[in-house]
């Protein structure tokens, strides 16, 4: 499959937090990265696609959109996106 998006160039998601709690005994969680599903909902976000949905059965999907300034459903004093 990388073969066949070769031509595109590479893209990464800069100053985003996850709300995935992380846990290690090693030490290794890295200090930043997003969970996929909050990789997804931010890309499409970026690329102004629907989001409606996405973050559903995502546990911690409201603290997501809260930490990162995207608008939290039911909440009138939600943020609007970054």
């Amino acid at each position: 499959m990388s073969a066949a998006f070769a031509h595109v160039p590479p893209r990464s998601l800069h100053g985003f937090r996850t709300a995935y709690p992380r846990v290690s005994s090693l030490g290794t969680d890295p200090d930043s990265g997003l969970a996929s599903v909050e990789a997804l909902y931010v890309a499409y976000a970026v690329l102004g696609r629907p989001t409606t949905g996405l973050l559903d059965h995502y546990r911690w999907g409201e603290e997501f959109l809260r930490v990162n300034g995207f608008a939290v459903p039911g909440n009138a004093a939600g943020a609007c996106s970054p």
